[in-house]
């Protein structure tokens, strides 16, 4: 990942799911939510993690994501 990116929002909000690790991360500019979910506890074909961004009260983009640690 060498190049910059496109956009960079900062003030997140953690969102904690009850005590089984689920958590999310919410960040908002201008008319759009970005949540960025991370799935500890899930059903057997879950992603690792999520990615939804609203538009309003819109979803335009919907995406599984995977983990990448170092």
């Amino acid at each position: 990942m060498t190049e910059k990116p496109d956009l960079i929002i900062y003030r997140g909000e953690l969102v904690v799911e009850g005590i089984g690790g689920n958590h999310q991360y919410e960040f908002t500019k201008d008319n759009y939510r970005y949540e960025c979910a991370f799935i500890v506890l899930g059903e057997k074909n879950s992603p690792q993690a999520k990615l939804t961004i609203y538009q309003g009260k819109k979803v335009i983009l919907s995406q599984n994501a995977k983990i990448i640690a170092k």
